[in-house]
């Protein structure tokens, strides 16, 4: 359905976007229960599965059900985000702190900051240590 063999020509269905307004007037169809839910999807070329997580969500966020509310799920997905780029921010201030590898490559500092990688010789100067 979805995804057909690409060989017979065939081509992958594009993700769509739909309006919050949209999935209401869906739902309040499918609540209603005059057609049954695949009848309301043929007609309006929808996949059943995204209906019924529309449903499902409405239901959520009515109280009808247990489970994260859209709200919740925005919120958790901002904090996610956060949380993400503050660990990037500590990591790089980590490093930072622990400053530049020692030419030495062997002695490595207390704690170890760095980590040896790799080693570039160089035919006009000792070999540098690469930190990541």
């Amino acid at each position: 359905m979805g995804k057909q063999a690409e060989g017979n020509g065939a081509r992958r269905r594009q993700r769509r976007s739909f309006t919050p307004e949209f999935k209401a007037e869906v739902i309040a169809l499918v609540r209603r229960g005059e057609r049954s839910l695949p009848a309301i999807c043929r007609e309006l070329d929808l996949r059943e599965t995204a209906v019924r997580r529309w449903v499902g969500q409405a239901a959520v966020d009515a109280g009808e059900r247990d489970g994260l509310t859209t709200e919740e799920r925005e919120e958790l997905r901002r904090l996610r985000r956060e949380n993400k780029v503050l660990r990037e921010e500590r990591d790089i201030l980590k490093r930072a702190a622990a400053g530049p590898p020692p030419r030495d490559c062997d002695a490595q500092p207390a704690g170890g900051g760095w980590t040896r990688h790799a080693v570039v010789v160089s035919t006009f100067s000792q070999p540098d240590c690469i930190a990541r």
